[in-house]
């Protein structure tokens, strides 16, 4: 009888086929895998059994993605941006050179609705005096009033709003951290 040389496991190769059967990937994917270097060929194009199920272990302990120290880096960079964004936010809001989004976005919604007021008051309001007065005096009443309604909105108290909101912003983001 002869005898059979023995391989190591950590030794043994096998084909394309093989290791997508083992790891229960199809051959692309395990190709695909070759080529991020997650499962190792030798120099034969044949495939390192333990190198190769250990990688793909490894590769799948990370999330089923590679992830290389310039991958890192990169990230780390990005968080350190928006960290010092953030905070150069944060301190332009303190300093009132920058006005949150919702801050803004209410002070225009009181504004647009004491607006909305005043214009619908016009009717009733200038009825009484308009009525028996010629075309030209009418004209005249009705853009008196309207310049009114106008002036009410340019005379509008915006400082008093915004004070009061970013009061109410920043106790919210006190609350939220």
């Amino acid at each position: 009888m002869g005898r059979v040389k023995k391989e190591k496991v950590q030794d043994q190769t096998v084909t394309c086929d093989a290791l997508a059967t083992v790891l229960g990937l199809s051959t692309r994917r395990i190709q695909q895998l070759a080529k991020d270097d997650v499962v190792k060929k030798n120099e034969r194009g044949r495939y390192l059994l333990t190198q190769s199920i250990q990688g793909y272990v490894e590769f799948m302990k990370m999330g089923g993605y590679e992830v290389s120290p310039q991958d890192i880096k990169r990230q780390r960079v990005r968080l350190t941006k928006a960290n010092a964004d953030k905070a150069e936010m944060e301190a332009a809001v303190m300093k009132g050179s920058l006005i949150p989004s919702g801050v803004v976005k209410a002070l225009w919604a009181e504004m647009i609705a004491a607006f909305k007021s005043s214009a619908l008051a016009i009717p009733t309001k200038l009825a009484p005096q308009i009525s028996g007065e010629s075309v030209d005096v009418i004209k005249q009443i009705l853009t008196k009033g309207v310049h009114e309604a106008l002036q009410e909105i340019a005379d509008y108290d915006a400082r008093k709003i915004v004070r009061s909101a970013l009061q109410e912003y920043s106790a919210d983001d006190s609350t939220a951290a």
